[in-house]
């Protein structure tokens, strides 16, 4: 993948805004050497983090800049255990089922962002990221947020059904027209319309609460539950989701021959490469995240500050500088549009929306209703709960859940044994923790 510059223009002076008023903080003038982890960047990405060191020297040219890029998934567990070792690096980027685990290893940066820094996220990617007030980390990109969901319009178009739905309801409708009009369609195969896996960053399941307010309590066994339950099983029998997409079928594939409608995994290099002949049929609708019609958006992946580095002001201004405008617009760039804009000023910068090349309308319009999910979403809160611990409850619930529709098990049944066997675990954690 080739790296394109960032031509000069009006978003280079963002640089200065977010870098060079540096908050009242005590920065050694002695040469000092901190070092960054990014997550499985690769090498391709490498001129893009010289860039960002580059930047970040013309104000801090006595730090020099280790880069470490850790492959695979574990970047969580190596980071702890080199803390544990006292060799963590003095910045990570590390993903967002971490965060509430990292509470002991890292530091609050308000003390080391100025106002306008500390202002320069819109509130859903940076108040996921504070406790009591205090920023515990500084959001890097969203990939994976809000997304916008794809269509293919030659299907819908049996139905009648001439523009992508804009209503979670409308959405499950237009799947039920579907598949009446054509029984080898079907509406969804992924994205947030699916059931499960799993629970959202605000701790619903199918758009209900799990725990009570202090999580000491599972509270999902509901009337609503049982009505939202059966409401599912009802749009899984009309066809609105393919009966194979609950397995490991390649839900592209399935999308490519033209059995589906949607597809709700992202948008990504070789999906856009892979459309072929039905392009002409592909149209971008917004996300569909729930019935209130609110999005929760949070970062996927972020930035954090380690207790032991010796230099938490310039790790903290090396986190702002991957965050700069042009080197936002850079690594967008470089993904081809996968990784939206995560400031205000990135999300207005009309830089972000004008540098896809001819013919990739579709591509523009997915980055444009990603930006704007993120500018107007709502915060998720931050469980205090490890995501070990909400993931066993997910697939809990997941499992009971697919039960319900794959197996015609009773929908009051499913959610008892549901029910029972997460206050379980949540009762085994909160046991351990008094320990």
């Amino acid at each position: 993948m080739k790296m394109r510059l960032l031509a000069a223009g009006s978003s280079v002076a963002i640089l200065g805004g977010l870098t060079m008023m540096l908050p009242n903080a005590t920065y050694a003038a002695s040469h000092t050497t901190i070092q960054v982890w990014t997550l499985q960047l690769g090498q391709s990405f490498k001129p893009y983090v010289d860039q960002v060191i580059h930047d970040f020297n013309k104000k801090f040219p006595n730090v020099s800049v280790q880069w470490v890029d850790v492959a695979g998934n574990d970047i969580d567990s190596k980071y702890l255990a080199n803390y544990a070792a006292g060799t963590s690096p003095a910045l990570a980027n590390l993903d967002y089922n971490a965060f509430t685990e990292m509470a002991n290893e890292i530091i609050p940066l308000n003390k080391y962002l100025t106002k306008a820094q500390q202002n320069a996220f819109p509130a859903g990617a940076i108040d996921p990221l504070k406790v009591n007030g205090k920023i515990m980390a500084i959001p890097f990109y969203g990939a994976g947020e809000a997304i916008p969901e794809i269509y293919n319009m030659a299907l819908l178009n049996k139905a009648g059904i001439k523009t992508p739905p804009k209503t979670l309801s409308q959405f499950y409708q237009d799947g039920l027209a579907l598949h009446k009009a054509d029984p080898n369609a079907y509406m969804a195969i992924g994205g947030a319309q699916t059931p499960g896996p799993g629970l959202a960053n605000n701790g619903q399941f199918e758009y209900l609460p799990v725990y009570s307010k202090n999580y000491h309590q599972i509270i999902y066994d509901t009337p609503a539950a049982v009505r939202m339950w059966k409401q599912v099983k009802t749009y899984w029998n009309g066809g609105v989701w393919d009966p194979d997409s609950i397995s490991n079928v390649n839900s592209l594939q399935l999308f490519l021959q033209g059995t589906l409608a949607q597809y709700g995994g992202g948008m990504e290099t070789q999906l856009q490469a892979a459309w072929g002949p039905i392009k002409s049929h592909i149209q971008v609708g917004p996300p569909l995240y729930g019935p209130s019609g609110t999005f929760d958006t949070s970062p996927a992946f972020f930035w954090v500050v380690s207790k032991q580095t010796k230099d938490p002001l310039a790790a903290t201004q090396l986190a702002m500088t991957f965050e700069s405008v042009p080197n936002q617009l850079l690594f967008s760039k470089m993904t081809d549009g996968d990784v939206g804009p995560m400031s205000k000023a990135a999300i207005k910068d009309p830089a972000f929306y004008s540098y896809f090349k001819k013919g990739q309308t579709l591509q523009k319009k997915y980055a444009e209703l990603q930006a704007d999910t993120m500018a107007h979403g709502i915060a998720a809160p931050a469980l205090p709960l490890p995501s070990t611990l909400l993931n066993q409850i997910g697939e809990i619930l997941q499992t009971q859940l697919n039960n319900v529709l794959i197996s015609n098990a009773s929908v009051p049944s499913s959610l008892k044994t549901a029910q029972t066997q997460a206050q379980a675990a949540l009762n085994k954690y909160w046991a351990s923790v008094k320990k």
